[in-house]
């Protein structure tokens, strides 16, 4: 391929527009107010938050690469020399591999741009770097080529204004049928059919935490699918006879096959545990604090808060002696260790630790230490969760403080407050040894995901 040919194909191909497209409208929905903004799984935190966010958005961008290719395709015939060229001694594989090329250019440097952009707000957002997003990123600039391959090689086969819109239209269409057959939507899909698509299983959310990446047969079975498909539409857009027009049907088939034998068919087994992001990192000294090597940043700020907690919870029985940043996540529960038993187990991604002041961090360990949210998937707390339990946490870090205190988020004040108060009068009408009985019971139940919490606070049982 000559370099000046090339140079030529990519001020002529429609790539740098689509470039453009994907680049604005890949941004847009990044900057929207949706999934990919919530910390600390928003896509500006984490290398994986940012890699997984942006292979979901593909569910948007593929149907605008395959319309996009489509009419790069019918670049010959709207020029009126496709019989013309298709005369010429130099072969049609030869004369169309700098427009795919340029195409394919155009559509890798618009998805970069974009990584570009998160990339250098995850950099000034964490101090944890890994190389597992490199996979994800690959995976999906090879699903847009391959879109973009593909939409050439119908343009090619059907040469219609009508086209690219009506390819774009069913590509869009595939997206949603994939996310359709996700085993999350409660219909009894296959994790391996959905998968198809070029997200991540279905639609907004592939990023369930910072403690949990993509498989690696995933990463390989989409692999096989998107170079079969890239292939198909190659020999496509090379085919000047019908008969190999057909055979572009083999690598699709050959791919998807190969795809759907590697491909996980559970939503567990599509994703794994990162065991470097949720290794823990402990500052010098005593008592002893921890987090993931994710969160180490937030270390320094987190050790002085984290150790006046453990003096004021020091009288209660069995008080934890260690601050710990708790890494389980929702997936493959049963398998992944639990912190130890003398240890405050603080999960950073939670609502108390909203706020990052030192003041805020010290109430946020206290209301860990003492009503821990129950995580465990398997055996959620029986009865209403979110408002008794803040409930509860705050009169708890009200009662060892001897003051009344807010936790953050302050937004839920007025649906709590109306929980909160009776059961922090009667509590601290109780005798000091009762009180701290009290708490140990709520932080014993909380621990084991029973019973209700602000119950066992004002009548010493776990029963609504």
């Amino acid at each position: 391929m000559s370099g000046r040919i090339l140079r030529i194909e990519l001020r002529r191909a429609v790539g740098l527009g689509i470039a453009a497209i994907v680049v604005v409208l890949m941004l847009g929905l990044l900057y929207f107010d949706g999934p990919w903004e919530q910390s600390p799984t928003a896509w500006t935190e984490q290398w994986n938050s940012l890699a997984g966010w942006q292979r979901e958005l593909m569910t948007f961008l593929w149907p605008v690469a395959l319309g996009a290719g489509a009419l790069q395709g019918l670049r010959d015939s709207r020029s009126r020399m496709l019989e013309l060229l298709t005369t010429t001694s130099l072969p049609t594989r030869k004369r169309i591999a700098p427009t795919v090329a340029a195409l394919a250019i155009w559509l890798t440097l618009g998805y970069l741009v974009v990584l570009l952009v998160g990339a250098v707000q995850v950099a000034g957002n964490t101090s944890y770097f890994q190389l597992s997003w490199t996979p994800i990123t690959l995976v999906g600039i090879l699903a847009l080529i391959a879109a973009g391959a593909l939409g050439m090689g119908i343009g090619r086969l059907a040469p219609s204004r009508l086209t690219p819109p009506v390819v774009a239209v069913a590509g869009l269409v595939a997206m949603v049928l994939l996310t359709y057959f996700a085993p999350n939507t409660g219909r009894g899909g296959s994790m391996a059919i959905a998968l198809l698509g070029p997200g991540i299983g279905y639609l907004l959310g592939p990023v369930h935490d910072v403690f949990t990446t993509i498989a690696g047969s995933v990463d390989f079975g989409q692999t096989l699918w998107f170079a079969g498909l890239a292939v198909a539409g190659l020999i496509l857009l090379g085919a000047n006879r019908p008969a190999t027009r057909i055979a572009a049907v083999i690598p699709a088939a050959l791919g998807l096959v190969a795809a759907l034998l590697v491909l996980p068919s559970t939503e567990t087994a599509a994703y794994a545990r990162d065991a470097n992001a949720s290794a823990l990192v402990c500052a010098d000294g005593t008592p002893t604090v921890c987090v993931s090597r994710a969160d180490q940043n937030r270390l320094a700020g987190l050790v002085g808060p984290a150790r006046q907690a453990l003096g004021l919870l020091a009288a209660l029985p069995n008080a934890p002696n260690e601050v710990v940043e708790d890494t389980r996540t929702g997936t493959g529960w049963q398998q992944q260790p639990l912190p130890p038993r003398n240890a405050v187990a603080i999960n950073l991604s939670g609502r108390v630790f909203s706020l990052d002041t030192a003041s805020q961090l010290r109430l946020a360990v206290l209301a860990s230490a003492v009503a821990p949210a129950c995580v465990d998937p398997t055996n959620p707390i029986e009865g209403p969760s979110f408002p008794r339990d803040h409930a509860a946490q705050e009169v708890v870090v009200s009662v060892l403080l001897g003051e009344q205190t807010t936790l953050p988020p302050h937004w839920d004040q007025q649906e709590i407050a109306p929980l909160e108060q009776p059961a922090l009068q009667t509590v601290r009408s109780l005798p000091r040894a009762m009180q701290l009985a009290r708490i140990a019971a709520v932080r014993s139940a909380a621990t084991t995901c029973h019973g209700d919490l602000l119950t066992i606070l004002t009548n010493g049982t776990g029963s609504t």
